[in-house]
């Protein structure tokens, strides 16, 4: 498998492995063979092999009974070893495959191991998915993102500031485009996007203030502005069922404490216009710190990029 497989090329000898979700199954033995030194957990203690099965290696084998969002048995851990891979079977420790509880736990993970950690794997469906979707936008301005085939999983450009967020509006804006900007402010933005399109292409901009609005609308007069909630879909359906590309520049998603919510509202945002949603654009520094830690193991693999290791930026 996929997941196997970058266990053969990213671990070694010299890593002391804390493998979450332990089966002592096969993963266990193929870290095992690496010549690693693994710690298994698992909330359950009688998963896993009988009595009387011993792995090959087991010297070198540890297994713990434990909780994984259990911080306290977390930092005991750390204090005893030097943990650097980090290996998650999201579907037996939570029990489903969801990006939020996937992004929570990872985020916990390296919080408490971030001195010794170098490199964090997830078994997860849509987590591969979530990191195939998102891009920084310094590595999309002056290029056409071509959007994927699956339209549940839109392109994500992740911007740090408004010169980076307006940049990309080439990038994502066919001349046709049915685009809503999210957060639009006193309008200019919106304004720069409608200057990209073609004579069938339309732009909404929206805001929750109404003062913003008002000065909006009164600013650009050609460009149509409305009061809306940027969690409010149905509201935002009723505008325009079928918008190809949404910007969102939301107050309160750049900071550290923002990042689940704002992997919510995008994810919120593709379910709501999958059938026609090809790309979003987001002005937040933690999305983009986010989209450049998290990446598809299918291009990392492909790619051969080195385990590499640098302060705070576990991988």
């Amino acid at each position: 498998s996929e997941y196997h497989r970058t266990i053969r090329w990213s671990t070694s000898e010299s890593d002391q492995v804390l493998e979450v979700g332990c089966l002592q199954a096969e993963t266990t033995q193929l870290l095992l063979k690496s010549g690693a030194t693994v710690v298994g957990f698992h909330i359950t203690a009688r998963q896993g092999r009988e009595q009387g099965e011993p792995l090959p290696g087991a010297d070198r084998f540890h297994f713990e009974h434990a909780d994984v969002w259990d911080l306290e048995q977390m930092w005991r851990i750390r204090e005893e070893r030097a943990i650097s891979v980090i290996y998650v079977d999201l579907n037996v420790i939570v029990g489903h495959d969801l990006v939020l509880d996937g992004v929570a736990l990872v985020r916990n993970l390296m919080q408490v191991f971030k001195p010794t950690l170098r490199l964090v794997v997830i078994k997860s469906r849509e987590m591969s998915a979530h990191a195939s979707s998102w891009v920084n936008a310094v590595h999309a301005i002056d290029r056409i993102i071509e959007p994927q085939a699956d339209c549940s999983n839109a392109r994500v450009l992740c911007a740090v500031g408004v010169e980076q967020y307006r940049q990309a509006i080439p990038c994502v804006v066919q001349p046709d485009s049915r685009v809503l900007e999210i957060g639009c402010h006193t309008g200019k933005s919106t304004w720069l996007i409608q200057q990209a399109l073609g004579p069938k292409g339309t732009t909404i901009g929206v805001d929750i203030s109404k003062k913003g609005i008002a000065l909006a609308r009164k600013t650009y007069p050609g460009v149509r502005y409305e009061v809306a909630d940027a969690w409010d879909s149905l509201g935002l359906q009723e505008l325009d069922p079928g918008f190809t590309v949404i910007f969102v520049d939301v107050g309160g998603l750049s900071g550290t404490d923002g990042l689940l919510e704002g992997i919510g509202l995008l994810k919120q945002l593709q379910r709501a216009f999958r059938p026609t949603l090809k790309a979003l654009v987001i002005k937040s520094r933690c999305m983009r710190d986010h989209s450049t830690q998290f990446l598809d193991a299918r291009g990392w693999l492909q790619q051969r990029y080195s385990p590499r290791v640098s302060q705070g930026n576990t991988q």
